[in-house]
């Protein structure tokens, strides 16, 4: 566990900040004289520890590639167009404990995690931001260390479980892995604290930080999963029902009218968005999505062709569901390109690089990632509140997400059939939003699908719901036993 010095973290943070300044704006002058010990002591200095810590989230190492891969690629809706290699791996479910993806993902979440637990640990004695300040910022960290975890435990299983700042970098040689139920059990610790101490908005209304909406939709879907494979607490279902609830009261989110402006660039932290991955003008803040979405032979508007989905998922969505064309693009500049004719539709809903000329700044593009947008927690209530108690109360929240789509309302089910409804409703809402292998496992479906797959059922086994810990760190640190997952 390489990256998780709290020195070395710092100035990370500090060049983060420096290249991707969306919150901060004033001069360095104040931190000449930083060290860890007296890091950070100011608000402008909880704020750099803050923007840096979000900012590992962004860039190949996590949510701009590696992450898609094992959260989407390895499904059966997204499809490598790669025939070897790294990216082919997870199409394959073939890949090898030295997967940079693998490794990537593992590294950064634990310096995600390592900078969080600085700001947990140090805020709350800082000696100049006022108390309410400090409760605000820890719960940021809190919410940030719970999210990390979240998406580490869902990969790889048991984990070790790190809750404060490593000064010296030999304690990560004798890190042992906790039990998944001791991770969910910090995650939802974390999510509490901050669903009671973070702010509805912060001063400004400055874009990317958690709000106390972030905190209670992210743990709807953490008590979503936990009702689910592999724990099974089916307590768990009311308790995920309760806090979207708290989320859809509290009327601080709604749906856009219109599915298709979700993904553009303009739109970045609208009315639906409750928590996203901010991508930033310039620097190291803008995303390759886009360019990694797109076909490779359609002239200017050529991408690099790393993924697309399947003719299959796309004609389940009828003609009439408003999603459509917004979620599959078959068509540039009004030209069937041979990529399109051949059968393979790609991912319209990281298309939009929110410019005239997609060459401009490098194919890059601002598009946010969501993390937690409205329609996931009006499903995720819909769907929990079904397993909770029957579908009476369900319908509101799931037919809202169908009426935006275009489609009929349901009524008149039996709690098996909402299950199958939602759960549709889920896959096509939330397609190619990095959910799908979660979904699939915390359904109990991931052995019939992936097995049934023409590509993966090849090398799938169930051993494959969890991925394996990577494989240097098994080098440096043999107290982590053998791996889980292959």
């Amino acid at each position: 566990m390489k990256n998780i010095c709290t020195y070395i973290f710092i100035i990370a943070a500090w060049m983060s900040a420096a290249s991707c300044s969306k919150f901060l704006e004033e001069k360095t002058d104040d931190f000449d004289f930083l060290t860890p010990d007296n890091f950070p002591q100011t608000e402008k200095d909880a704020e750099l520890l803050l923007d840096g810590t979000l900012g590992k989230f962004r860039g190949q190492n996590y949510y701009d590639r590696a992450y898609y891969f094992l959260a989407e690629v390895s499904g059966e809706l997204v499809n490598s167009n790669a025939t070897t290699g790294s990216r082919y791996d997870f199409d394959a479910y073939t890949w090898l404990p030295n997967n940079e993806y693998l490794v990537n993902l593992w590294g950064t979440s634990y310096s995600i995690i390592d900078g969080a637990n600085t700001m947990i640990a140090k805020v709350p004695v800082a000696s100049q931001i006022t108390a309410q300040k400090k409760s605000w910022y820890t719960s940021a960290g809190r919410f940030i260390r719970a999210l990390a975890y979240f998406n580490l435990v869902r990969n790889y299983g048991k984990l070790p479980l790190i809750s404060a700042p490593i000064t010296d970098p030999n304690q990560a040689a004798n890190l042992t892995r906790s039990e998944i139920g001791e991770v969910y059990k910090l995650i939802e610790e974390d999510l509490k604290f901050a669903s009671d101490s973070l702010p509805v908005s912060w001063p400004d209304n400055l874009p990317g930080r958690p709000d106390r909406g972030s905190a209670r939709g992210l743990l709807a879907k953490v008590y979503a999963t936990m009702a689910g494979e592999p724990l099974k607490d089916n307590s768990k279902w009311a308790a995920a029902a309760s806090y979207a609830k708290m989320v859809i009261d509290e009327g601080h989110y709604e749906l856009l009218p219109d599915f298709s402006a979700l993904w553009k660039v303009a739109n970045n932290n609208n009315k639906e968005s409750i928590f996203a991955i901010q991508y930033y003008s310039s620097g190291t803040g803008v995303s390759v999505m886009s360019v990694q979405s797109r076909p490779a032979n359609v002239n200017a508007e050529s991408g690099w062709d790393y993924w697309s989905t399947t003719v299959a998922f796309m004609n389940e969505f009828p003609d009439t569901d408003k999603r459509k064309a917004a979620t599959f693009l078959t068509t540039m500049d009004n030209k069937n390109y041979p990529a399109f004719s051949a059968g393979k539709p790609y991912i319209n809903k990281w298309i939009d690089a929110g410019r005239s000329n997609f060459k401009d700044n490098n194919l890059r593009t601002n598009l946010n990632v969501p993390v937690v947008r409205f329609a996931d927690v009006l499903l995720t209530y819909a769907e929990a509140e079904n397993e909770a108690a029957g579908p009476a109360n369900a319908y509101a929240a799931l037919n809202r997400v169908r009426d935006r789509a275009g489609l009929p309302a349901l009524s008149g089910l039996t709690q098996a059939q909402f299950r199958d409804s939602v759960r549709k409703e889920r896959t096509h809402e939330m397609a190619f939003e990095y959910n799908r292998r979660y979904d699939l496992i915390r359904w109990g479906q991931l052995t019939q699908v992936m097995g049934a797959d023409s590509l993966a059922k090849k090398a799938y086994t169930p051993q494959k719901a969890l991925y394996p810990i990577p494989e240097n760190e098994l080098l440096l640190n043999p107290k982590l036993g053998q791996n889980d997952g292959y």
